[in-house]
C-alpha cells in the first residue's frame, strides 16, 4: 500500500506542522516581543538624560559648597559688624561711666550738684 493524503489529511498535517511562511510571522512576532540592543541602548540615553534633567533640578534646591562659603563669608562679616558695634556701646558705656564717676568726685570736692 502506497501512502497517500487526500486533502483532510493535508489540512491536518499543515495544523500541526508550521509552513515556512508560519515561522516567518512568528519570528516577527516574536522579535516585536522583545528588546533589541539598540533599543536597550536608546532607553538607556533618555534615562541618562531625565536623570541629568533631575539632577540638575535637585541641584538647584541645595546649597554647593560654594554658595556655603559665600553665605559664611557674609555671617562672618554681619558678625563683625555686629561685634563692632558691641565695642563701640561697650566703649561709650565705659567712658560713661568713667564720666559719671569724675562728675560724682567733682561734686564731692565742690559740694554742689551738677544737676542744678
Amino acid at each position: 500500500m502506497s501512502a497517500t493524503l487526500n486533502q483532510d489529511d493535508i489540512k491536518l498535517l499543515k495544523s500541526v506542522f508550521a509552513t515556512k511562511d508560519d515561522l516567518v510571522a512568528m519570528e516577527k512576532r516574536q522579535d516585536a516581543k522583545y528588546v533589541t540592543k539598540n533599543d536597550l541602548s536608546t532607553m538607556e540615553k533618555r534615562v541618562d538624560s531625565k536623570l541629568v534633567a533631575m539632577e540638575k533640578r535637585q541641584d538647584a534646591k541645595y546649597a554647593t559648597k560654594d554658595d556655603l562659603k559665600q553665605f559664611a563669608t557674609r555671617v562672618e562679616i554681619k558678625q563683625m559688624i555686629e561685634g563692632s558695634e558691641n565695642s563701640i556701646i561697650l566703649a561709650v558705656t565705659s567712658v560713661e561711666i568713667e564720666l559719671r564717676g569724675k562728675i560724682k568726685r567733682l561734686e564731692d570736692a565742690v559740694g554742689i550738684s551738677a544737676a542744678n
